[in-house]
C-alpha cells in the first residue's frame, strides 16, 4: 500500500516499523499518550524511577511508613501513692501521615511497689493516647509473704495497635496509679522507659 497524504491531515500506508530509527522524538509524543500498556514487563528499572517518586500513596496496606523511639531520656524516677491516675512524664509523639493509618506502640519500663503490712502490692499503668484516650490498662501486683516493707522489682510492658483515623499530632503517654501496697515507683535506680511507635498505611 501506497503512503497516501489525507485530506484531514492524517497519513495512511504506514506499516508497523516504517518510520526511520530515531525519528520520534519526547516533543513528537502526546502529553499522556504512552501509559502502561505501551510499557514492556520489566522495562523500569532503579535508575528510571525519580528520586522521591515512591510515596506512601503506592505502597501496599501493611508497609511501615515511619518509626519514632524514645529512650526515655535521664531516666528520672518518678513515684506515687495515689489511687487517682496520673502521667509519669514518659511519653512518645508521632504525626501519622494519613487518617487509615495504624500506629503500633511498643512501651518497656521498669516498676518497683513497696508491700505493705498485708504483705503484698497492687499498682495500674494504663497507656492514654490522643485521639483515642484510655487504649490499655496493665496491672502490676507483687507479692512478698516472708513480710511487709520489702520493694518489689520488675520489667513491665505494654502494646497497643491504635487507629486514631487523624493526621494530627498523636501523643502517647504512660499513666500509673497504686492500688495496694505503699508506693508505686517508676523507673528506681535510674533505669529509663523505651517507647517506640511505627506507623502502618491502613
Amino acid at each position: 500500500m501506497s503512503i497516501v497524504i489525507n485530506g484531514d491531515g492524517s497519513i495512511s500506508g504506514i506499516s508497523v516499523g516504517g518510520l526511520p530509527d530515531g525519528t520520534v522524538d519526547a516533543g513528537t509524543l502526546a502529553t499522556n499518550s504512552v501509559d502502561s500498556a505501551e510499557l514492556v514487563d520489566g522495562s523500569i528499572d532503579t535508575a528510571h524511577i525519580g528520586t522521591d517518586q515512591i510515596t506512601s500513596a503506592i505502597l501496599p496496606a501493611g508497609s511501615i511508613l515511619q518509626v519514632v523511639d524514645y529512650d526515655g531520656g535521664s531516666g528520672s524516677q518518678v513515684s506515687t501513692s495515689s489511687s487517682t491516675f496520673a502521667a509519669t512524664g514518659e511519653e512518645i509523639v508521632i504525626t501519622p501521615s494519613s487518617t487509615s493509618s495504624k500506629i503500633l506502640v511498643i512501651a518497656v519500663w521498669n516498676a518497683q511497689v513497696l508491700v505493705n503490712g498485708d504483705n503484698q502490692a497492687e499498682g495500674e499503668f494504663k497507656l492514654v493516647g490522643t485521639t483515642n484516650g484510655d487504649l490499655m490498662l496493665h496491672r502490676y501486683q507483687n507479692y512478698d509473704y516472708g513480710g511487709s516493707g520489702l520493694a518489689q522489682t520488675s520489667t513491665q510492658n505494654m502494646t497497643v495497635l491504635d487507629t486514631p483515623s487523624s493526621t494530627s499530632e498523636q501523643t502517647y503517654s504512660i499513666h500509673y496509679r497504686l492500688i495496694d501496697g505503699d508506693y508505686l515507683r517508676m523507673n528506681n535506680a535510674n533505669k529509663k522507659a523505651n517507647m517506640i511507635a511505627i506507623e502502618f498505611k491502613g
